[in-house]
């Protein structure tokens, strides 16, 4: 692999989200789905991926020395390990029957909290190398959403959820000592300061309740005029940098209450602010879409975007390349710098099915599972024209010369200009493509066939001998040859002045359907897969091939060519990952 370029983990609205990071290694850790990601905020592209767990992971956080790791998933099973290459597992427990919401260490990195909602418990305090158990979460009536542990002796544990309370406790092993009912609504977020000498508790009613570190007493309230999703204590513990509800960061004096910085993200719900984050070089606040926010100097907000579902499509553009994902979210980015520009922030638009270059450079069309085409501008990647194609199930797109194609339940959808030309099929088509000049169109379809037209929708024959329906189709270099594939894994390349014989056939090496090929020059192809492969083939080495196993964590959705031997590929993983070929075939 040569780049990766991560997805973002998708807050919970009404609840905080809580981002952890390491000084030592200058990255953060979250979790997207079952995956865990390490990556650098300085560098992006300064990424680690741990994919050891089964179910959603649903909290992650460092040790304070950086040392371990420790995720857990929804169904409360812990996994401590080394942030390293290896991945070293130091311990695996199920401290709870149930998701973990939040994770705490004290400074030793022997003693780690989990807190969430389990079927007998809401957590627990315990021995971070044997599981052992250090002390059972109690006095709490509700879901606990958040939980802190003081770094430093003596150690205190601090709880708070759903019943607007807070519980104090202390120990080893940690025993109840006593309750707060300081909150008018749900506890969101509960943060000791780095030198133990305050912890925090923030909620929905806009309240900053600042306490005492060593005995819990109540020393102050501060008033914030809506929600307060998260905390983060700046390096000195004097300051609070604070994610508001109304879309605003603000840091507040822990003392006096006064606030000290403001920024504004948006005013759009999913400009929410519900994670903060304070690092010795950085303060970071993230959306309720994922957008990571770094707060600058000034109120100055910079905007990092990335995707938080599966990216369906990817699509090379000059210096860069542009990616869609499920929810409807388009990205257009130069390489290995992160997005410049976004089409549909929100995030809960109709899932993008392709992407094409339109000739010219200037423009990409971009296929949507609502039946719209919407023309980007890749300078900033907004609206050019939309086209309102009527039904739901737009697929495939292909861009040659003046027209673009696609297909539309059982039509083939021809645009020029401003004209949509519908020509009726007989068949359910699946895929599309068009050979270099744009002359013929090749469509796949559900009746195991490929329908070549032309522009003007006259159909110009049909190729047999795939085994199932089609699912890709891709054209030579010199336009002399045509290689197909069917959900059945099978890999058939055809000369094009003889459909009657393949020139090759019984190619079939992935356990899943093919999702792109692409050919590397006139004697070399290259595939992806839903079985998470991507493998290389040699018309003169017809019985081998070069297989690059588990190139996603889930399966590859899409593939192009982001320069010569450099193969750009995107997974339902959520990330764009790109590929030195002259290596894997070396």
């Amino acid at each position: 692999m040569k780049d990766l370029y991560s997805p973002h983990p998708l807050p919970r609205r009404g609840l905080g989200f809580f981002l952890s990071y390491c000084d030592s290694l200058g990255r953060v850790v979250y979790a997207v789905d079952s995956v865990v990601y390490q990556r650098g905020l300085e560098n992006f592209l300064d990424t680690d991926v741990y994919s050891e767990h089964s179910d959603k992971v649903s909290m992650v956080t460092y040790s304070p020395t950086g040392r371990f790791v420790a995720s857990a998933d929804i169904e409360g099973r812990l996994r401590v390990w080394a942030p390293n290459k290896e991945h070293s597992l130091k311990l695996e427990s199920r401290p709870i029957s149930g998701p973990v919401y939040d994770m705490s260490w004290t400074e030793d990195n022997e003693r780690l909290a989990c807190i969430g909602k389990g079927q007998k418990s809401y957590g627990c305090v315990i021995n971070a190398t044997t599981g052992a158990s250090l002390g059972e979460v109690m006095g709490h009536t509700a879901v606990v959403q958040s939980c802190a542990l003081r770094a430093q002796r003596p150690f205190r544990f601090v709880t708070g959820g759903d019943d607007n309370q807070q519980v104090f406790y202390k120990g080893p092993p940690f025993k109840f000592d006593h309750t707060a009912r300081d909150h008018e609504k749900f506890i969101l977020c509960v943060r000791y300061a780095p030198d133990g000498s305050v912890y925090v508790t923030t909620g929905l009613d806009g309240k900053i309740n600042v306490y005492d570190g060593p005995t819990g007493e109540h020393k102050f309230t501060h008033q914030l005029p809506c929600g307060v999703a998260c905390v983060s204590f700046s390096p000195d513990s004097k300051q609070l940098l604070c994610s508001l509800m109304d879309g605003r960061a603000v840091i507040v004096n822990v003392e006096t209450g006064a606030i000290e910085g403001e920024w504004t993200v948006g005013s759009e719900i999913y400009q929410q602010q519900m994670g903060a984050l304070w690092t010795k070089k950085s303060k970071l606040s993230i959306s309720l879409n994922g957008d990571f926010n770094f707060l600058e100097e000034g109120g100055k907000v910079r905007t990092e975007y990335a995707h938080t579902a599966a990216v369906n499509a990817v699509c090379t553009i000059p210096g860069g390349f542009v990616s869609g994902d499920a929810s409807g979210r388009v990205l257009f980015w130069k390489k290995e710098q992160v997005p410049y520009a976004c089409f549909a922030p929100v995030g809960d638009g109709a899932p993008v099915c392709s992407i094409a270059l339109l000739p010219g450079d200037e423009n990409v069309a971009v296929s949507r599972a609502d039946g719209v085409l919407t023309i980007l501008k890749i300078e900033d990647g907004s609206v050019v024209t939309t086209y309102p194609l009527g039904k739901k199930g737009t697929g495939a797109i292909v861009a040659r010369g003046e027209y673009i194609a696609t297909y539309l339940d059982k039509n083939l959808l021809v645009v020029r200009g401003t004209v949509v030309s519908t020509y009726p099929l007989s068949f359910v088509p699946t895929y599309i493509t068009a050979n270099k000049d744009g002359s013929e169109i090749a469509v796949g379809g559900a009746d195991k066939l490929i329908h070549l037209y032309t522009p003007e929708g006259e159909e110009k024959g049909t190729i047999k001998g795939l085994f199932k329906e089609c699912c890709a189709i891709t054209y030579s270099p010199d336009d002399s040859m045509i290689a197909a594939s069917s959900v059945n894994k099978e890999i058939i390349i055809w000369k094009r002045d003889n459909y009657d014989e393949p020139l090759i056939d019984g190619w079939r090496f992935h356990s899943l359907a093919i999702t792109k090929i692409l050919w590397i020059d006139n004697e070399n192809l290259i595939t992806v897969a839903k079985d998470r492969s991507i493998r290389l083939w040699s018309m003169k080495k017809r019985r081998t091939n070069i297989e690059c196993a588990r190139a996603h964590v889930q399966g590859i959705t899409d593939a192009d060519w982001l320069e010569e031997n450099v193969l750009i590929t995107s997974g339902i993983d959520g990330a764009v990952r790109t590929w030195n070929i002259a290596k894997i075939q070396a």
